[in-house]
């Protein structure tokens, strides 16, 4: 099975709500560009975390949600590390 690449994984269908069609974040989003200090930064961090030269603070979750919400696939499992407004798990 191929992995998908992260671009595959960020830009699927309600993976990541900033790239729906009516979320408020999206045009802020597609007007950031290369010459933008803080996406500069932000790739840095990725690359870094891509390679694993960052520490996994989550202890390895493959799934994240807000606390604002509870997706179905979060029914019944128990986080494995909770930060701010964001609950992460591990995949079973």
């Amino acid at each position: 099975m191929k992995v998908p690449s992260v671009a595959q994984t960020c830009l699927k269908r309600y993976q990541f709500s900033c790239w729906n069609k009516n979320d408020p974040n999206l045009d802020k989003i597609l007007k950031v560009t290369a010459e933008n200090k803080r996406f500069r930064e932000c790739l840095l961090i990725a690359e870094r975390a891509l390679t694993g030269a960052l520490h996994d603070f989550t202890g390895g979750a493959t799934h994240y949600h807000t606390k604002d919400i509870m997706p179905y696939w979060a029914k019944g499992k128990t986080p494995c590390y909770e930060l701010g407004n964001h609950v992460f798990y591990k995949e079973n």
